[in-house]
């Protein structure tokens, strides 16, 4: 899967409404603005959020 959350300048990442499914890893390569992250009506199992304690 590509990194949809990589960029280091972003504060909101919003993936709402996005046919995601499975199995999402946040990684370790966001940014330290990166605040929320909105994940709203996927198909998401499991989130890996290793290291990210703010908003999802």
């Amino acid at each position: 899967m590509p990194n949809l959350i990589g960029v280091s300048s972003l504060r909101y990442e919003v993936l709402k409404n996005n046919q995601l499914n499975g199995t999402l890893d946040i990684g370790s390569s966001y940014g330290s603005e990166l605040q929320f992250i909105d994940l709203q009506n996927n198909s998401i199992d499991f989130v890996e959020a290793t290291g990210y304690n703010k908003t999802l």
